[in-house]
């Protein structure tokens, strides 16, 4: 009588984890079907989330290397999408040509070369030059 018991119970979980391990594969297949066959307008809406709402893509924002939640990456005041599609920067780096002047300041307050220290090639730096205009209105 025992031996039945213990032959039933030890078929009973074999049966339960064949069970269980066919539910993990089929969910498995499952999930990844779902996402291969998603509809038009789900594969639309992933490449065009905008997690930052910068008016770069995810999807832009990952292949530029840029963050995608932060709408300006290098925290030069310039945003990330003004960067790439209006003033060619590197919206990564806020000071390409290293004057210490930010892309913003360079291209909207002081209207300078963001790649060129010194814009106006006089011999003095833009940076030089930038704080002599400040020093100017006192």
């Amino acid at each position: 009588m025992f031996k039945k018991r213990l032959i039933f119970i030890t078929t009973v979980v074999i049966v339960l984890a064949a069970l269980s391990l066919m539910f993990a594969v089929f969910y498995t297949e499952v999930f990844k079907m779902r996402i291969l066959n998603q509809r038009p307008e789900e594969q639309k809406a992933s490449a065009d989330m905008d997690s930052d709402d910068d008016a770069l893509s995810d999807l832009e924002e990952n292949s530029l290397g840029t963050n995608k939640n932060s709408a300006d990456t290098d925290g030069d005041g310039l945003g990330d999408a003004n960067e790439v599609r209006i003033y060619n920067t590197d919206p990564k780096n806020a000071d390409p040509d290293n004057d210490k002047l930010t892309d913003y300041y360079e291209i909207i307050i002081y209207e300078t070369d963001p790649f060129n220290p010194d814009s106006d090639s006089d011999g003095i730096s833009d940076y030089d030059e930038a704080l002599e205009k400040l020093r100017q209105k006192k």
